[in-house]
């Protein structure tokens, strides 16, 4: 411990080489020990560690009250400069106390999911009724352009305008349709997300930003919303292998409705006859019965994991008490899972996909 001997005319800063020095844990700045009379009576001149030596001490009680003003003068100056009360006359320099700790919060609740799932299913099933609308129109003006190739004169240039004008007009409601039932499913998608992130925060493999970009740059797009959803379905199952059936078939038709939506696509904007047009309106009716069956399994899917994830929420809420916390342990519906792990957590099983 550093100290301060005062001398006549003199000040030297030293140590004071003590046989036992206080521990720092439990020495008063204001009432250090004086230094020990053995070591005065010694005949010591000068501390080893000291860069000059020091004239002989006779007078311990001198340096008791030398190193007593001068430990009040090192605290004065580091309570002034550093505002620290630990420094101060008479504190003990122990480290401040923890705050209580207490009870540890509640964990995070999970987010309603059914008003999203329904607006998605919804938004769905119109999506559906509309393609059905639009098949059938495709049909009939495939049927007006066979009546054109073969014979012109037998169809009139008004038939003709309407057959144009409501052909485009379907094609424009199909896709605001679709574009509606898009946003939908990603606001639900990313709701169940948040929430199988609160059930299993280590149990998914791609970021949020993945659940836009994973539809939308090439390559991955074969497997990355695949992958999304797995993780969603795995971390809100209350099973620990939930069976995956269901997701692998709705991928597998959503691959092929979107196949099959690009070459019809394609096939009319290629089209510069009659008989490529009218080929081209038959294959859009194929396209929109893929994409019909692949919208009735994502409605599946939405019902499997809304339904997963609401009853997380009923089972946490019947887990807690009035107060908040839980009645007995930790609820079935909060984060841990089964048996203190959710599904698709570090440490547990993870799907093999």
């Amino acid at each position: 411990m550093r100290n301060v001997s005062w001398h006549s005319r003199h000040v030297e800063s030293t140590w004071c080489g003590w046989a036992t020095p206080p521990a720092p844990r439990h020495c008063v700045v204001a009432a250090v020990p004086a230094p020990s009379v053995a070591y005065v009576k010694a005949g010591f001149t000068h501390c080893p560690l000291s860069p000059r030596p020091s004239p002989k001490v006779q007078n311990p009680g001198f340096i008791t009250r030398g190193c007593r003003i001068g430990q009040l003068i090192l605290s004065w100056f580091l309570a002034r400069h550093t505002g620290s009360s630990r420094f101060r006359k008479g504190h003990a320099m122990y480290p401040p106390p923890l705050p209580y700790q207490g009870y540890p919060p509640p964990p995070t609740p999970l987010r309603p999911v059914r008003g999203v799932a329904i607006f998605a299913v919804v938004a769905l099933v119109c999506d559906s009724l509309i393609g059905i609308v639009a098949a059938v129109i495709d049909l009939w003006y495939a049927s007006l352009v066979d009546h054109m190739i073969v014979d012109l004169d037998s169809v009139s240039e008004a038939e003709i305008d309407t057959g144009d004008f409501v052909y485009g007009l379907s094609g424009i409601f199909e896709t605001v349709v679709y574009l509606v039932a898009v946003v939908a499913f990603l606001v639900w998608l990313f709701r169940v997300r948040a929430n199988a992130e609160i059930l299993s925060p280590g149990g998914h493999r791609h970021s949020r930003p993945w659940l836009i970009f994973g539809w939308m740059v090439p390559i991955v797009n074969f497997w990355f919303p695949k992958q999304i959803v797995d993780d969603i379905w795995y971390a809100s199952s209350r099973v620990s292998s939930p069976p995956r059936g269901l997701f692998n078939v709705w991928w597998a038709a959503w691959l092929i409705g979107t196949w099959g939506t690009n070459v019809a696509v394609r096939l009319l904007f290629n089209s510069d006859g009659l008989e490529p047009l009218a080929a081209a309106a038959r294959f859009d009716v194929v396209s929109i019965v893929l994409m019909l069956i692949a919208a009735v399994l994502a409605i599946g899917v939405i019902r499997k994991i809304t339904e997963a994830q609401e009853e997380h929420r009923s089972a946490a809420a019947a887990g807690m008490t009035p107060g908040g916390m839980p009645s007995g342990g930790m609820a079935s519906g909060t984060p841990g899972g089964i048996g203190g792990m959710a599904p698709g957590a570090p440490g547990g099983d993870h799907p093999g996909y």
